[in-house]
């Protein structure tokens, strides 16, 4: 070989072959770069999957109320609110008075009892909001006041396994009472606060 040819292989090589070569340098490190990003929009695709799917989910919640009174109840009987005022995805059965939990998560029920007072003493009734059986909160509505109606509260936040059975039974009587229906007096509501994985 000359030296032109040398020469004009030498020129090409750092004209061309070593701009090519830095080229390539810089396209793997934003390939490197890329890889992290990458990852970064995969896992940003998959939560947005994820609360689209929360969002379409259907809410659990409920409430209902007496459409009669329920006089002279007994320890050991259910209290069917039988009168639904809302009930989104059909999980409370208003011929049985139970909620059927569908999802596992935590909830939040609330049971409000009226009656009419009575103005001699030892007149009362214990109604507890039931899990599975069990008791997680008691209302105790004593009707000895010479006001003309009584109304009690209780609420409870629960933890609740998907198949998990919520009802209410009156668990003890003492004298004459009658819890008031016929309107919004007596209620039973309940509702998913959040799902648990």
């Amino acid at each position: 070989m000359s030296i032109t040819e040398n020469s004009l292989i030498l020129v090409l090589h750092v004209t061309l072959v070593l701009p090519l070569e830095g080229i390539l340098l810089q396209n793997q490190d934003c390939t490197q770069c890329i890889a992290p990003l990458e990852h970064q929009v995969a896992l940003l695709q998959q939560r947005l999957e994820t609360l689209e799917q929360i969002a379409n989910q259907q809410p659990v919640a409920f409430s209902a109320e007496l459409s009669t009174s329920l006089a002279h109840p007994s320890a050991g009987m259910s209290i069917v609110f039988d009168k639904v005022q809302f009930n989104s995805g059909n999980f409370y059965n208003n011929k049985t008075g139970t909620f059927y939990c569908p999802t596992s998560g935590v909830y939040y029920f609330s049971l409000e009892l009226s009656s009419s007072a009575h103005p001699q003493s030892g007149h009362s009734l214990h109604a507890k909001i039931m899990k599975n059986g069990s008791p997680i909160s008691i209302t105790i509505l004593d009707s000895d006041s010479h006001l003309s109606y009584l109304r009690r509260t209780s609420s409870v936040t629960t933890q609740l396994a998907q198949g998990d059975v919520i009802s209410v039974l009156i668990n003890f009587v003492v004298g004459d009472i009658t819890v008031t229906g016929g309107g919004p007096l007596s209620t039973f509501s309940g509702f998913l606060v959040q799902r648990i994985q």
